[in-house]
């Protein structure tokens, strides 16, 4: 089943509506096919899971001397949306960033 956007999700939303009552089939080929956009793991950080479809969920953590900012855990929706904040692995060293993903830059402030 190929990978369905935002607008056929809408339209879903719609013909949920205008047809009213669907066969139990119909309803989970219909929810089967939501997919929330793909998201990436954090730089100095690592996503688990690699489903983006309804309900799946992702756990996002992050490496040593990094502290997580935003969600642990995001859910897909039947919005298409996944719920919760970015995740963003911070620094715990005072001014200085190491971001490992990107070949080892250091970055004083």
């Amino acid at each position: 089943m190929g990978q369905i956007n935002n607008a056929q999700n809408a339209n879903l939303k719609t013909a949920f509506l205008y047809y009213g009552a669907l066969s139990t089939d119909d309803i989970k080929n219909i929810v089967l096919a939501l997919r929330c956009p793909e998201l990436d793991a954090p730089s100095n950080g690592r996503m688990m899971g690699s489903d983006f479809t309804f309900g799946a969920m992702l756990n996002f953590s992050c490496n040593h001397g990094f502290s997580l900012e935003g969600s642990e855990v995001r859910k897909c929706g039947v919005d298409a949306l996944w719920d919760g904040q970015t995740a963003e692995c911070k620094s715990k060293h005072n001014g200085i960033q190491i971001n490992f993903k990107d070949n080892l830059h250091l970055h004083q402030f």
